[in-house]
Formats: structure tokens, C-alpha cells, sequence
């Protein structure tokens, strides 16, 4: 056990590095609405914007549907279909079209704690490429009930990995040291977090800050 100590300490120390770096600061938002109750599948619309620059401009927006399942009691699994438009360096607007596969097995480790480890296979068209691009993203969550903090629901902290197979390497990592989710009523959740983004350019890695707020709406 002593030996795998100093990992924790190393990615920690790696990510303080990488937040002394960043060059941005970025919003996003996102929203989410189950327009249907079904007993076994949940159709879910989302929506997502970004404020990026020094959130000054609006530099990225994206729709999708969603249905996810519970096909075992430890396992969430889903597909999903995503249209992203995202402003070029020259001021124009590029789309691209996306399909989602979504594994998420998630365990009880406590009482009050919980973990969950999504993989998410994405296959991407891109306006102007000639072929689909395949990434695979991994995000391992870490969640602590709140129940005497009402109306705060949880707190969380995670990281997700994206590996792109067409440049065959990680191309961005997103780590998220604190989240806070908040049950307003049975059918609305708000959630709020700080995340650092970091992209693996040509020859570097690029960093920002990032707020972010989310809203899940039931009907």
C-alpha cells in the first residue's frame, strides 16, 4: 500500500501544475429535460453551450437525444446522436455530427459514498473530413451524499480521459476537484463545478479554467 501512496500525490501535483499554466477562462452550460417516463427506458433531450476567451464570446453550441437504461442494478448504459456547431479562428462556424455508446457501471462503496467509472465511445463526422473519427472518453466519478445539507443533494470530483484512435494518444484530459449537486424538488437538479480542461495540441498542452452549471429537468 505504501508504494501506491505517492500516485495520488503525483496526479494531484501534476494537475496544481497545469492550473498555474492555463491560459483561459471558460462557462459552460447544460441542460438536460426526460420528456418521457417509460418503466425501462428514459428519453433524454440535452442541450450545451460554451463561453470560451475569457468567457466573452460564444464559441460552441450542441443538441442531442438521448436514451439510457438500467439493464443490470450496477450498470447505466445508453446511445445517444449529438449536433455540435463550433466557431473557426476565422470567425465561421464548423458542425459536426456525433454517435454515442455510453457504459456506466457505478458501486456503493459506503453509506454516503459512491463511485462509477463511464466509458463512452464516440464515432464523429466533421464538416470537411473525409472520413468518421472514433474517440474513447473514461471518467471516473467519486460521489459523497449530503442528506443534512439540504437543499444540496451530493458533492463530487472526477476525471475523464479522452484518447482520440486517429492521432493514436490522449488528446484531452478534464478534471474536476469539486462539484456540487442540488435537488431543488422531485423533478428539478442543479449542479455547479469547477473543472481544468486541458488539450494536447501539435507540440504542447494547452490549459483553462472552467465554471460550469447544469440543470436536469423531469416531465
Amino acid at each position: 500500500m505504501k508504494r501506491c501512496a505517492p500516485l495520488p500525490v503525483l496526479l494531484l501535483a501534476s494537475q496544481w501544475l497545469a492550473a498555474t499554466r492555463a491560459e483561459d477562462f471558460q462557462t459552460w452550460y447544460t441542460a438536460s429535460l426526460k420528456w418521457f417516463d417509460t418503466e425501462y427506458v428514459d428519453p433524454i433531450a440535452t442541450g450545451h453551450f460554451r463561453m470560451t476567451d475569457k468567457s466573452t464570446d460564444f464559441s460552441l453550441w450542441r443538441f442531442g437525444q438521448a436514451a439510457m437504461a438500467n439493464p443490470m442494478a450496477w450498470m447505466r448504459a445508453g446511445l445517444a446522436y449529438r449536433y455540435t456547431e463550433q466557431e473557426r479562428p476565422n470567425g465561421s462556424w464548423l458542425h459536426q455530427r456525433r454517435g454515442d455508446i455510453m457504459l456506466i457501471p457505478h458501486w456503493k462503496l459506503s453509506q454516503r459514498l459512491s463511485a462509477s467509472l463511464r466509458h463512452q465511445f464516440e464515432l464523429r463526422s466533421t464538416e470537411g473530413a473525409d472520413e468518421i473519427s472514433e474517440r474513447l472518453r473514461m471518467r471516473l466519478q467519486l460521489s459523497l451524499s449530503t442528506p443534512s445539507w439540504h437543499p444540496m443533494h451530493s458533492a463530487y470530483s472526477s476525471n475523464e480521459v479522452f484518447h482520440d484512435f486517429d492521432r493514436e494518444r490522449i488528446s484531452e484530459n478534464r478534471f474536476v476537484p469539486m462539484g456540487l449537486r442540488f435537488r431543488l424538488n422531485e423533478k428539478t437538479h442543479l449542479r455547479f463545478f469547477y473543472m481544468l480542461r486541458s488539450l494536447r495540441g501539435l507540440e504542447q498542452w494547452r490549459h483553462a479554467h472552467v465554471v460550469g452549471t447544469g440543470m436536469s429537468l423531469s416531465l
